[in-house]
């Protein structure tokens, strides 16, 4: 029997290998080819297992970075995105079955152990922190079925075109299908107008929230928005923050100098009053208001405060849990990635185009666009807020520049005649 241990160990260590049929390529636009098995795809990613070496690895691919793709079913290439179509079959399973959709992570779970999405939204409001790239990771959500998401907030503003469609997306696609968290690191501005749309609101130690003054561009300054435009916005901020049951009078505090204070009685309740008589002196009305996370805490705006998810599960009454809907994390990560190398490739691109169109080079000067609007599609944030200076990337502006060029042509075409 000891000779044939040998032997034995080597089976069940082979018998314990996943079956992969490494029949799957992933041709990207960068050139690389992904050559491995597709485990999990969506509308807008996939993930694809390959090797290196004797090394497996997982990656996170987006279909806007995909040249084409080669399936081990499929002799045809298959373009990127592929249709449900020209893909595997990977529609959901019927509700019934939902075994054969979920992770194995998450089958059989403890009884009470409660479901935690974490999805973070970061850097300048608008062209990072984007109200479509956060309704696409809400749809990756959907198979894991998360009993609470927490948006991880760490902003310090931006675009204010773009609170509206947040608060929508978090009204209207999450809240409905479940729990809402904001956790938040740093919220400013209009990262705060957002975060009021939560009802529950969590800070980590070291963090705050507030500050949130308009501004508008007169003359290429920035300015303090006054008169019409700053009414129709208190306004309109006022609805947001009823939507996340929280108190108007303290968002007022945080966009125009106001007197504001509060009386806390033994049970903690916080009666709000737009005067300094109150028993807090929270903001006055020479000041704009930003909060710590202790005073968020005490005048009631934030229930807790928690520096790791373990601590804000514990916070949220889950004393068991798993972290679901990684993939949807990933794809805001990969978003912020795409834009900001789209900003400056989109910027070099437009410097090189000029030049070429300078240079009487109408080929290259295409050339360039058209790699301009493949960066577009990777990054479409572009197309509603432009890049280092660029006006908006739309539609409307390569229709504009497709006519400088073509005009430029017949210039040329002229001038040999």
């Amino acid at each position: 029997m000891k000779s044939f241990a040998p032997l034995l160990i080597a089976l069940l260590a082979t018998l314990a290998l996943p079956l992969v049929a490494w029949g799957d390529k992933v041709h990207l636009k960068d050139g690389r080819v992904l050559d491995g098995e597709i485990s999990r795809e969506g509308d807008d990613f996939l993930y694809i297992t390959y090797k290196i070496g004797d090394l497996e690895r997982t990656e996170f691919v987006l279909r806007v970075n995909i040249e084409r793709i080669e399936r081990d079913d499929d002799a045809a290439d298959a373009p990127a995105p592929a249709t449900p179509a020209d893909s595997k079959d990977t529609s959901p399973a019927p509700k019934s079955s939902p075994q054969q959709t979920k992770p194995r992570s998450l089958d059989n779970l403890p009884p009470g152990t409660r479901k935690i999405a974490f999805i973070t939204l970061e850097e300048m409001v608008g062209p990072f922190m984007n109200a479509e790239a956060l309704k696409k990771s809400v749809e990756m959500l959907a198979d894991d079925e998360p009993d609470i998401v927490v948006i991880q907030i760490n902003s310090g503003g931006g675009a204010l075109i773009e609170v509206q469609k947040l608060s929508d997306a978090i009204q209207y696609d999450i809240k409905p299908k479940y729990r809402v968290v904001a956790w938040i690191e740093s919220a400013i501005s209009a990262a705060a107008m957002t975060a009021f749309t939560c009802e529950e609101i969590y800070m980590m130690k070291e963090g705050n929230i507030g500050a949130a003054t308009a501004f508008s561009q007169q003359g290429g300054t920035a300015r303090a928005m006054k008169g019409e435009q700053l009414a129709y916005l208190l306004k309109e901020q006022e609805k947001i923050t009823r939507r996340g049951k929280h108190e108007p009078l303290v968002m007022r505090a945080m966009q125009v100098p106001t007197d504001l204070s509060c009386d806390i009685d033994a049970n903690g309740k916080v009666t709000w009053r737009n005067d300094l008589d109150g028993q807090y002196i929270v903001s006055t009305d020479q000041q704009i208001l930003t909060l710590n996370s202790i005073d968020s805490v005490r005048y009631g705006l934030a229930r807790a405060i928690a520096d790791s998810k373990n601590e804000l599960a514990t916070a949220l009454g889950c004393t068991e849990w798993i972290e679901v809907g990684l993939d949807a994390d990933e794809y805001q990560q990969q978003f912020r990635e795409n834009v900001q190398t789209a900003q400056v490739r989109a910027v070099e691109l437009w410097q090189k185009m000029n030049i070429a169109l300078e240079a009487g080079n109408v080929g290259r000067a295409r050339s360039f666009l058209g790699q301009l609007r493949g960066w577009v599609r990777r990054a479409p944030s572009l197309e509603t807020y432009g890049a280092g200076g660029l006006p908006p990337l739309t539609p409307e502006f390569f229709r504009q520049v497709e006519e400088q060029i073509d005009e430029l042509v017949k210039k040329q075409t002229s001038r040999r005649r």
